[in-house]
């Protein structure tokens, strides 16, 4: 096989999600063409020990760059039809497949206490889940059970009978915390990717994407197809990314607030039929996260 040499691959988005998504294709590249691989992604401590052979650097010159990963559409097809991981499978030459990220954190000391964890926050409103009591009521059905929960998002909801990361826990150590949960809930963003990529069943709860954009293993998904969802894919609709109030359709994202608590309870007394239930949980609760 001939050898490249050495590439520079450069993940630009600065997000969570797309960076542990598009991760494995790098590593892909590399195997495919025999290459020496140079990568700057903004997360490359989760990266390093789940892929040694890539070497990871944090910066590399523009003018060095040999492929750009970033949001991308040509006169064939545009970005927003595209499952998540396809898009860095098609600008790297690969077959559009699906590849499971993974994350090697090290090691790390489990936590005595059974407990699962959310992920309440986005970097958009029609990301998040704006049923009002949502979260509580599936915090509570989740206590009942005699779980724990910890909200892993940074600047999360305050939910009663949840704790919180602090707002300045690096990702690292939120890795490790959603490592010992014994299952994810979240939204289609970075948290449940990072899930994903550290082998969790994850519940996703999502109205403005359509279950192709993101993972299928181990996942369970949540969205009301009754109701308005799926505008991210629609590019008759103009996107922007920076309007945090972005419903293009002016629906009120009525696709998150017609998701019910019931609805996602239902996923989680599905996960928890597997499992053995936890007792006692809060029993001399002195837990440091």
């Amino acid at each position: 096989m001939h050898k490249l040499g050495i590439v520079y691959i450069d993940i630009a988005p600065p997000t969570l999600g797309d960076n542990v998504a598009w991760i494995p294709y790098v590593e892909e590249f590399r195997k495919v063409n025999n290459c020496e691989v140079l990568c700057r992604s903004k997360y490359n401590n989760l990266f390093k020990l789940a892929y040694p052979k890539i070497r990871f650097v944090d910066h590399i010159p523009q003018e060095q760059i040999t492929h750009q990963l970033a949001f991308y559409s040509d006169k064939e097809q545009s970005w927003r039809t595209l499952p998540l991981q396809h898009q860095a499978a098609k600008q790297l030459g690969l077959p559009l497949s699906d590849i499971r990220p993974k994350i090697d954190i090290g090691p790390t000391t489990g936590f005595k206490k059974k407990y699962v964890t959310i992920g309440t926050e986005s970097t958009m409103a029609c990301k998040e889940w704006q049923n009002p009591t949502g979260w509580q009521d599936v915090v509570n059905h989740l206590n009942k059970l005699g779980y724990l929960v910890i909200n892993s998002s940074l600047d999360g909801k305050k939910l009663n009978g949840c704790m919180n990361v602090d707002d300045d826990t690096p990702i690292e150590r939120t890795a490790k915390i959603i490592k010992h949960s014994e299952f994810f809930i979240g939204l289609g963003s970075g948290l449940s990717w990072l899930a994903h990529a550290l082998n969790k069943k994850v519940i996703m709860i999502s109205g403005f994407s359509d279950p192709f954009c993101e993972f299928k293993e181990d996942c369970i998904r949540i969205q009301n197809p009754n109701v308005c969802h799926g505008c991210i894919h629609d590019t008759s609709l103009e996107y922007d990314r920076n309007d945090w109030l972005w419903c293009p359709r002016k629906k009120d994202f009525e696709c998150t607030k017609q998701i019910s608590a019931q609805m996602v309870i239902d996923a989680i007394d599905k996960v928890l039929s597997t499992k053995k239930m936890a007792s006692n949980v809060f029993e001399d609760a002195i837990f440091k996260i």
